[in-house]
């Protein structure tokens, strides 16, 4: 198995945490899944891609690398997630932006409540949105419990998609990678658009509102 195909950091950090101990591949997992969110486009995929390639020689568990993964993940996003409740809601408030008075805060939670399970479940699909997924879902201030609910649902989706298909390509990890990466920057793209349309339609209908 190759796993310089994942880069030289992550190949050297994953040779250190086996000198040491498999314990530390599990450590390793859950550190850089939650940083992932903290600092994207930190490459914590790759890391539990590595996590499952190992898994398929039956030097480590693959349930644990799966439960390393989410338990980073929903860490991370549920602080993103906290900072964004106590802090960003009375920020916008008391701020009062021309393009997004206190006013709408509201009205932006109205939004969450018809579109907030959609996001947030497809959140962990795209690289860097679901952090700001996470962050507006605490301004809005959506539910803690249907948060944590359909954030942990979209880390098992995607998680068990990964490991699928690490699984299916250990022999060819390169090819695994470059699938990674060009489908990352479609769907960052895609968002990217999609994020833009819905700004442009929140602030028309505030123009014409005023």
């Amino acid at each position: 198995m190759d796993l310089g195909a994942l880069g030289d950091t992550v190949g050297k950090l994953v040779d250190w945490a086996l000198s040491y101990g498999t314990g530390w591949i599990y450590v390793g997992i859950v550190l850089a899944s939650f940083v992932e969110n903290l600092f994207p486009p930190f490459p914590g995929d790759m890391v539990t891609v590595a996590g499952a390639a190992l898994a398929t020689t039956g030097e480590i568990s693959i349930s644990l690398v799966f439960a390393a993964a989410y338990l980073g993940g929903i860490c991370s996003t549920m602080l993103i997630y906290w900072f964004g409740r106590r802090h960003g809601y009375s920020y916008f408030r008391e701020k009062n932006f021309r393009y997004f008075p206190g006013k709408k805060l509201d009205e932006f939670r109205d939004w969450l409540d018809r579109r907030g399970v959609w996001l947030i479940t497809g959140s962990r699909f795209i690289v860097g949105f679901r952090t700001l997924v996470a962050l507006s879902a605490g301004i809005g201030r959506w539910p803690a419990g249907q948060m944590v609910f359909f954030s942990s649902l979209s880390f098992w989706l995607f998680n068990a998609f990964l490991m699928g298909l690490t699984y299916l390509l250990v022999d060819n990890l390169g090819l695994l990678i470059k699938y990674l990466k060009v489908s990352q920057v479609y769907i960052f793209a895609a968002a990217a658009l999609l994020l833009g349309w819905l700004v442009y339609r929140f602030v028309k209908s505030h123009r014409q509102g005023a």
